[in-house]
């Protein structure tokens, strides 16, 4: 308002030349500030229509005063227009590629929240997978292995023992007179013995790869690879100790006053006819032996495979 009031006034004191002049910082400062339109239309068109649009209606009001006043008043009308049209397309596209802009981010983000989500769905997955394997290889009394998994460890095992040609050992390990134990006590009581059972093999054994496992009811196993019958007989030692260190009281057992246990011992060196049932059999034989010949023993049989044998009855 203020420059078109100026240009007005102006033309009243000073030659056209200057009037022309005048004219001209006004169209350019109208053409400079089209810029600031991308963010603030609003005000770009103020501007516009209170310098440009009162002047070029002055002068074709008064077009007879000068020479070029209608031409320059149709001028500054097209002026104003093409400005007009060119600030609206300038500001839709800007707010367009605001918008785009937007909906990059709010997708992106979408992206980012779906792929943490998946990501935690996975981690869910994967630790749902894993405890249900777990559950499917741990008995839930003692926490300890179950058949399951001691034949998947076997398997292993042997396979390994095959191909490095070391020894491998496993103990089959039987409380004495557990049903007379129930029996006399009670199966929670029962089930307490198999717990601290489990506990007592878990300290008797420390070697890494060493598979500790309830096989049933009463009956334990240990894996125990690369030790030879010896070291397995130490193990076997070791855990009867334990055992009898615990003096769980046992008033039905012939063989003591408190809880003992029997174990059947085999060391072999696989051959490509083992096979795990096979030498879960050699060691049940072997831990029956022990129960025969009065309990509370440790009876190391004969593996039976010529040269993969390694033990004799001792």
């Amino acid at each position: 308002a203020i420059w078109s009031a100026v240009y007005i006034y102006a033309s009243t004191i000073v030659p056209v030349t200057m009037q022309y002049v005048f004219l001209m910082v006004i169209v350019v400062i109208a053409a400079i500030s089209l810029g600031v339109t991308v963010v603030v239309q609003e005000y770009f068109i103020v501007y516009l229509f209170a310098s440009v649009w009162p002047v070029a209606w002055w002068n074709l009001v008064h077009y007879w005063d000068q020479p070029y006043n209608l031409v320059i008043g149709l001028f500054l009308l097209l002026i104003c227009a093409v400005l007009v049209s060119v600030t609206n397309r300038m500001y839709v596209s800007f707010k367009n590629m605001i918008s785009m802009n937007w909906e990059r981010e709010a997708i992106s983000q979408e992206l980012g929240d779906l792929t943490g989500s998946l990501r935690d769905r996975n981690r869910q997955l994967r630790d749902a997978r894993r405890q249900l394997t777990d559950l499917a290889n741990i008995d839930e009394l003692t926490g300890l292995g179950n058949r399951r998994l001691v034949n998947t460890a076997l398997q292993e095992e042997i396979n390994r023992a095959r191909r490095s040609g070391a020894p491998l050992s496993i103990i089959m390990l039987d409380v004495d007179y557990f049903k007379s134990y129930n029996d006399t006590y009670g199966h929670p009581a029962g089930d307490s013995v198999l717990q601290v059972l489990a506990d007592v093999m878990q300290r008797a054994t420390s070697r890494a790869g060493e598979v500790v496992a309830r096989y049933g009811g009463e009956e334990f196993i240990l894996v125990l690879p690369g030790a030879s019958n010896v070291a397995a007989m130490r193990t076997a030692t070791r855990l009867r100790e334990l055992v009898n260190a615990e003096a769980i009281p046992h008033e039905g057992s012939d063989v003591a006053s408190h809880i003992t246990v029997s174990q059947g011992l085999v060391t072999v060196r696989p051959d490509s006819d083992l096979e795990p049932t096979k030498l879960v059999e050699m060691a049940d034989k072997a831990l029956y032996k022990a129960k025969a010949s009065g309990r509370n023993a440790i009876e190391i049989t004969d593996a039976g495979f010529g040269k993969s044998g390694l033990g004799a009855q001792i």
